[in-house]
């Protein structure tokens, strides 16, 4: 199975036909076109395919070309979203849909569910990196044994995560609402309020655990010490800017730590019931975000929910064994690039398309 991510399916029906801005092909359109006609085997993720639609959302013409193009091409839908189902019910709906308004409510309906994924994903992340920093923190504090800094860890990452949730969930959704009202900025307002909370978080992580090391060594006035606690973190450079390298620099020290969580992390994703390649790319995030500083791009999330499209083995009984039937991701998204080409057999498929000076 041949799975085509937003960008390749563009250049499969032609940028230049679609109200998009001009973009530098890295490949040869021609050439990918003229394969992709030559396949019966093409199928468009569900994340695709919405954030097709969510994209064009005030313009059901340019919808109604996407739609009738996917069924023209005879382009299978692989639900790849554990929280969203195109249903065969929803795709007859929109074979049918002729009414523009109609295309335009479900259109928002649509992004509606795509930001619900979007803060899901962005929360889950948030977390996993601000409790990577403290738990690193509450390693290098000696005036606490190994229990009490177990103890915390797991109130931290449970009870207070619990209580500060639906803020922070709250708080990433009218970020991305308002952005995708400015002019689609929801990128930029995403990113911008993710590193607003995780700088919030590491400082009240911090300024907990501070406070129970001064009630541990009898200190009396533990509003002050809270307080100093708060002022010397954003002393120290905990701002929106700068907390990333701050996190990066402190979990450099420790290298065997940071190896361990960039494996147990991605270990938690398979068990939450994420696929191999999903898990894997989760991987690559933190590397960019735990090793480089890198701050979150919303493309980040649906990147690592189409990788995952790659895990569903299709093969259709009776056919030759000569015929390939494995499954490729077909992406020519720089970021993406670097992991698909991990792949021996899927970087040979998409270098038959990359010019020359692109190629892996």
């Amino acid at each position: 199975m041949i799975y085509l991510d937003v960008n390749t399916f563009y250049w499969y029906y032609g940028r230049d036909k679609l109200p998009l801005p001009y973009s530098v092909p890295n490949l040869d359109v021609a050439k990918l076109q003229n394969f992709l006609e030559s396949r019966t085997d093409k199928s468009l993720p569900a994340s695709a395919f919405m954030e097709m639609i969510v994209h064009f959302r005030d313009d059901p013409t340019t919808i109604k070309k996407i739609i009738s193009f996917r069924e023209e091409k005879k382009m299978q839908i692989y639900n790849n979203i554990h929280s969203y189902c195109f249903t065969p019910d929803e795709l007859t709906f929109l074979h049918f849909t002729s009414s523009d308004e109609i295309l335009k409510k479900y259109a928002y309906k649509l992004l509606t569910k795509k930001i619900e994924i979007e803060v899901q994903h962005a929360y889950l992340f948030l977390q996993e990196v601000s409790l990577l920093y403290v738990n690193h923190y509450l390693k290098s504090l000696s005036e606490l044994d190994t229990k009490t800094k177990e103890n915390i860890l797991l109130y931290l990452g449970k009870e207070l995560s619990l209580d500060m949730k639906d803020d922070y969930m709250s708080e990433l959704t009218d970020s991305l609402k308002n952005g995708y009202t400015d002019n689609n900025k929801s990128q930029q307002y995403l990113k911008n309020k993710y590193m607003e909370l995780l700088v919030q978080s590491c400082i009240v992580y911090r300024m907990i655990i501070d406070t129970i090391v001064k009630f541990l060594d009898n200190e009396q006035d533990l509003y002050t010490a809270m307080c100093n606690s708060a002022s010397n973190a954003r002393a120290n450079g905990f701002t929106d800017s700068e907390i990333m390298k701050i996190i990066v620099s402190s979990l450099a020290e420790d290298s065997v730590f940071l190896e361990e969580a960039k494996t147990e992390i991605p270990a938690i994703f398979v068990r939450k019931g994420y696929s191999k390649h999903q898990a894997e790319y989760m991987k690559v995030l933190l590397e960019a975000w735990l090793e480089r500083g890198q701050k979150l791009r919303k493309n980040d999330i649906f990147d690592m929910l189409y990788v995952g499209s790659v895990d569903k083995g299709v093969t259709k009984p009776g056919i030759s064994v000569l015929i390939d039937q494995s499954s490729y991701l077909l992406s020519f998204d720089k970021v993406l690039l670097s992991f698909i080409c991990k792949d021996e057999w899927n970087r040979i498929l998409l270098n038959k398309f990359l010019l020359p000076e692109n190629q892996f």
